[in-house]
């Protein structure tokens, strides 16, 4: 499994240098974003992994961060500090926040499709080869939606901009439409392994983005309070 996690990290950090190359963002500062989110979001996750297994780790110090014998993350939690912390990285270096966000969105889903071929692997073969059909296993499944929310989301990249219902009235859309259905896409993938609060949590910070970013938000949430609004907004 800790194969897949360096494949899943290779894979998705490249997609999103590749991306942020054609954005013309500077190519070492994109990396230097991604691999510090990541860690970030890899130490996260096995903290919660740790607390909500906590009955089996006990006080074990070491066996906290011994993921070599004692394998296992919550990707739910590695995830939101991931997109929390290169937003605080973005927003440290000037870029516009949401457009990085935007960039992040396909390679998350092309990391998470390759972590959940390594969980579908890390079965024991006589699982495997019990599962009739074997191409239903859950995995399988969160990992073929996974890779078409990836492509799914790099396509709406080039085209959002131009949905007149999202832009409502503005001249220019306003990024964050790709993070906010990508939330909405992974409240979905959450659905499917039952981790419904958390699902819940996601699915409505995906539309609440989608509403605050989009030209038909209510005028009370463009207030100068308002998170989600930016300085550069009409």
């Amino acid at each position: 499994m800790n194969v897949f996690l360096v494949l899943a990290f290779l894979m998705s950090s490249f997609f999103f240098w590749k991306v942020g190359k054609e954005e013309h963002y500077r190519e070492d500062e994109l990396f230097d974003g991604f691999l510090l989110s990541f860690l970030t979001g890899i130490v996260f996750a096995r903290i919660a992994h740790v607390v909500i297994h906590f009955s089996q780790y006990g006080w074990q110090l070491f066996q906290w961060f011994n993921v070599f014998s004692n394998f296992g993350f919550y990707l739910p939690a590695g995830l939101v500090v991931f997109g929390i912390s290169l937003y605080r990285f973005a927003g440290k270096k000037k870029w516009e926040q949401f457009a990085i966000l935007d960039m992040m969105t396909p390679a998350v889903f092309l990391g998470l499709a390759i972590l959940q071929i390594g969980v579908f692997f890390e079965q024991p073969l006589e699982t495997i080869f019990s599962l009739k059909p074997w191409f239903f296993s859950l995995h399988l499944v969160i990992s073929l939606l996974a890779f078409f929310f990836s492509w799914y989301t790099r396509r709406a990249e080039f085209h959002y901009r131009t949905y007149s219902w999202y832009r409502s009235g503005r001249q220019v859309a306003q990024t964050g439409f790709v993070l906010a259905i990508g939330l909405v896409f992974l409240s979905l993938l959450l659905l499917l392994v039952k981790e419904f609060l958390v699902c819940a949590t996601l699915f409505v910070l995906g539309l609440t983005i989608l509403i605050g970013r989009s030209g038909f938000s209510p005028k009370f949430w463009r207030s100068k309070n308002w998170f989600l609004r930016k300085k550069s907004e009409n």
